[in-house]
């Protein structure tokens, strides 16, 4: 009966250290990286007006910032 017990546990951890590995490399920064941009592709095409806007949106914030930062006195 007891080494039936042992038996599980071990069969339980070798699960669980499997289970781990895999939720380790999915979680891995390029892993997600490729499923989010995958994500954007997918949704960029299937509503390209949002995607569109929020792209003009993004850019005028990114040349206000740099525009800013180029005339400020702030040193």
């Amino acid at each position: 009966m007891l080494k039936r017990q042992q038996e599980d546990v071990t069969s339980a951890r070798g699960q669980l250290g499997r289970s781990l590995d895999e939720i380790e490399r999915r979680l891995m920064p390029g892993n997600v990286g490729k499923v989010a941009s995958w994500w954007i592709r997918r949704q960029s095409k299937k509503h390209p007006i949002p995607f569109a806007i929020g792209g003009v949106a993004l850019g005028g914030l990114i040349i206000g910032l740099l525009s800013w930062a180029a005339v400020s006195d702030d040193d």
